[in-house]
């Protein structure tokens, strides 16, 4: 049978082994499979089988298919930004994304964060225990200007996403059941700071704002949000 223009011949093998002094000799089959070497695509995969397969043309020794470090050569970084949807803001990631909502890219053998690959390709490495922070807030986004450098507390004043308990709609914002009302409140550095209680959770989540406005350094969305 002729698949993808290789062929596979089953090929019987013989061997013959002894049960042990004057015992008969039993005989054993096994099917191998052989793969012919014809062209594919007018390519003859024994001339390329000991070739670097980033296209560098150095000999590598079977069954490695890179020379060291080549695996993240131009090519690769030619397949990275081909997944790149680049919009006059957002440069969005189009292929699989984690369950968070984060890029995924496929490198050296293994899933890497697209975003911090993205950050590491145009600006450098990142810093041991440094975090990357998507300063539009969009997950999605490998746009090198969206990216910067954050601790992990930093990291955490932008966020986007609101607790899977929040029934306000607002970030830091809570009801309270003593006064019946919406109570602003914001964590920083392990202390709680309180912005009041309202009527309107509205009104709690830009007082939660303006707080965050005060506190915070990396909060670009409340900063970019309207009064």
């Amino acid at each position: 049978m002729r698949r993808n223009n290789v062929k596979r011949d089953k090929i019987e093998v013989q061997r013959h082994i002894k049960n042990g002094p004057g015992s008969a000799t039993n005989t054993v089959t096994r099917s191998l499979t052989r793969i012919s070497t014809q062209p594919i695509g007018g390519l003859d995969m024994e001339s390329t089988r000991n070739h670097c397969a980033c296209g560098c043309l150095e000999t590598v020794e079977p069954p490695r298919m890179y020379l060291p470090g080549h695996q993240n050569s131009a090519s690769s970084e030619d397949r990275f930004w081909s997944k790149v949807n680049k919009t006059e803001t957002c440069w969005l990631w189009t292929s699989p994304l984690n369950p968070d909502g984060y890029a995924l890219f496929w490198l050296d053998g293994k899933l890497v964060s697209a975003h911090r690959l993205a950050y590491t390709m145009e600006r450098g490495p990142i810093p041991e225990g440094s975090l990357i922070d998507h300063a539009c807030g969009v997950r999605s986004c490998v746009n090198p200007a969206h990216l910067r450098l954050a601790n992990r507390s930093q990291n955490a004043e932008n966020l986007t996403k609101l607790r899977n308990d929040n029934t306000s709609g607002f970030r830091g914002v809570t009801f309270c059941k003593q006064s019946k009302k919406w109570r602003s409140q914001v964590r920083h550095k392990g202390k709680m700071y309180y912005g009041g209680v309202f009527e309107d959770p509205q009104e709690a989540g830009e007082a939660s704002r303006q707080l965050r406005l005060g506190l915070f350094t990396h909060n670009v969305i409340d900063r970019q949000a309207k009064n």
